[in-house]
């Protein structure tokens, strides 16, 4: 599941937009209004205040705190604000569209109609926080809490909210279609009214929730059950925020969307048997042979997949949140845009895989092979990689608040972009590492420059 990281990569994107001309136009797709990437695509083209930029009286910048800011419509639009201080803050109409928000403290926050399109905000604080009418299109809330938050007619389609706390949370009338909340507390949460078209909710705790007039159509339920089958797309499930009449827009090739836009199509149905497996949550398919196969899509929370065999296979916007992934080969696989949140992958080969884009916050990933792989714009906050191989592997645009890197090996990587805040680097080997505009563990800019690009 995409999740909010390409603010800075757009941001280079444009500074070297000149350089790109005078090689010829790049590789481009086009993106409609009713593509769910659309709002994405149109977030990206906001301008972004640097790190340091003191707005109403606020620093933006990681760990910056300023509890109770007035930033009420301030444009904030991909901003580094992650393990910031922000309890209390007036957040109302503010433009946070592709912020990073990773371990941000903001209870009690006030976000009603706030633009967070594609914001990642894995671990964020947000309880009590009040979000109503706000757009969370394409955010990446993983193990966020939002307990007890308001999110009274809240558009989060395509939301990522896999491991969340939502406990006594207010939902009624929120549109959740196409989303993930996998693993998500929900336990007395109001979701009168809710829109849970094709959202994921296996392994979620619904134990008091009110879901009264709740739409429920290809709905994965907790047990893994789809509830209200239909073929083809659901009448009520939401692509695009926007309306049709927008104008179409270019995604150009060296833009992160790109690959997942392209990897945008037909979703392998819930139950489909391949290669002796049952795509399906909570599948227990321990050393399959799925090498090669197409599983664009698939939910496969909960999967137990050790030590299956899944080289070069196509599982590109699918769902792998919580699968056990231990010892796995998907050497050169395709998982642009997909959920590993909580994965259990330890020793597990990604080698060269494209994991554009991919949001992996709280996967275990000690030992695992990444080297070589293509993880621009991807999401690792919160995972464990000690001892993990990433040697050359492109790591542009990624986040890694929190992570867990000691001792790890990111010789000659491209960390370029990336977000290291909060992370651990004890014993890493980083000689011949790319760093330009890296956002290191103390939140300083390690080799700070105007573009990072040709």
């Amino acid at each position: 599941m995409v999740v909010g990281r390409i603010a800075a990569f757009f941001a280079a994107l444009v500074l070297s937009a000149a350089t790109a001309a005078a090689a010829g136009p790049p590789p481009s797709i086009t993106v409609r209004a009713n593509n769910i990437f659309y709002a994405v695509v149109v977030a990206g083209r906001e301008p972004s205040p640097a790190i340091g930029t003191r707005v109403h009286g606020c620093v933006i910048a990681p760990r910056t705190r300023c509890p109770r800011a007035r930033l009420g419509g301030a444009k904030l639009s991909g901003v580094q604000l992650q393990y910031a201080r922000l309890g209390g803050a007036d957040l109302r109409s503010a433009r946070l569209s592709l912020a990073d928000l990773a371990y941000a403290r903001a209870a009690r926050a006030d976000l009603r109609r706030a633009k967070l399109t594609g914001a990642g905000g894995a671990y964020v604080d947000l309880r009590y926080a009040r979000l109503d009418h706000a757009l969370l299109w394409l955010g990446g809330f993983a193990q966020a809490d939002l307990t007890h938050a308001s999110l009274v007619g809240a558009e989060a389609g395509v939301v990522s909210l896999t491991g969340a706390v939502l406990r006594g949370a207010d939902l009624r009338g929120a549109d959740l279609s196409n989303g993930l909340a996998d693993g998500a507390d929900f336990r007395g949460a109001d979701l009168r009214g809710a829109n849970l078209s094709n959202l994921d909710l296996a392994g979620a705790n619904m134990k008091g929730a009110r879901l009264s007039g709740a739409t429920l159509c290809n709905t994965i339920m907790p047990d893994g059950t789809v509830s209200h089958r239909v073929r083809g797309v659901c009448p009520e499930a939401r692509f695009s925020p926007y309306p049709p009449s927008a104008p179409p827009l270019r995604v150009h090739k060296p833009d992160p969307l790109y690959t997942v836009v392209r990897a945008y199509g037909p979703q392998v149905a819930s139950g489909t048997v391949i290669a002796g497996c049952a795509i399906t949550s909570f599948t227990r398919c321990p050393s399959a042979k799925l090498e090669g196969h197409a599983l664009h899509g698939a939910f496969l929370s909960y999967a137990d997949l050790r030590r299956a065999n899944l080289i070069n296979t196509n599982i590109s916007l699918g769902d792998l949140a919580f699968a056990q992934l231990a010892a796995a080969r998907l050497a050169g696989s395709q998982l642009s845009g997909a959920a590993l949140v909580g994965a259990r992958a330890r020793g597990a080969s990604f080698a060269r895989a494209d994991l554009v884009l991919t949001a992996m916050s709280g996967a275990d990933l000690r030992g695992a092979s990444l080297r070589g792989a293509t993880a621009v714009a991807a999401a690792f906050d919160g995972s464990v990689l000690a001892a993990a191989d990433l040697r050359g592997s492109n790591l542009v645009d990624i986040s890694l608040a929190g992570a867990d890197l000691g001792g790890a090996d990111l010789r000659h990587a491209n960390l370029s972009e990336a977000s290291l805040v909060g992370a651990h680097l004890q014993g890493a080997r980083l000689s011949g590492a790319i760093f330009c505009n890296t956002v290191m563990p103390d939140g300083r800019v390690r080799n700070p420059r105007r573009s990072c690009g040709p």
